[in-house]
């Protein structure tokens, strides 16, 4: 299973490495800076809103032997992420024009940082399912879901920046 899960989780984050040469032939040099602030900004801000909860829902799940607490738990956990995820994601949202002006110097990039704001709540439910697949020791469920999150994210990039042309 560690290995179905390692490479499930390598493949994903591959996505960066091969949408590269795609970015640097499409975008300028200034949009590529505000591609990797706004990168980091949701790196940082689904890192936070997760608030170490992750590790102690597993810890919870396997020290319960009874199932409804078990379910509880879970609930309880996967509710706090979504709602803490969708105050991060609403505040951002509602941010976005200050930060844009004042980060990055760009009032277009407020666009990116409301793609954030929406993508935020998206990342967070990714990675509850993500957690608790691999409770269930559900090892190829998990990798099909990272793999198909990864290919839909290529081919959305793809679309988006290459054939729409929206930058």
């Amino acid at each position: 299973e560690g290995i179905v899960y390692g490479l499930s989780t390598v493949a994903s984050k591959l996505v960066g490495f091969f949408l590269v040469p795609i970015y640097t032939r499409v975008f300028t040099t200034h949009e590529d800076d505000v591609i990797s602030l706004v990168t980091t900004l949701l790196a940082l801000v689904t890192t936070l809103v997760v608030l170490g909860l992750d590790n102690s829902a597993h810890r919870w799940f396997w020290d319960s032997s009874d199932e409804s607490d078990r379910k509880t738990s879970l609930a309880s956990w996967a509710w706090c992420q979504l709602g803490t995820s969708v105050v991060f994601g609403a505040a951002i949202f509602l941010l976005a024009d200050a930060a844009a002006a004042a980060v990055v110097r760009d009032a277009r990039a407020a666009v990116c940082l409301r793609l954030v704001a929406l993508t935020v709540p998206l990342t967070t439910l990714a990675g509850v399912a993500t957690n608790w697949l691999r409770l269930q020791r559900r090892a190829w469920t998990t990798a099909s879901l990272a793999l198909g999150g990864t290919t839909t994210t290529i081919a959305l990039s793809v679309l988006f920046v290459v054939v729409v042309r929206w930058g």
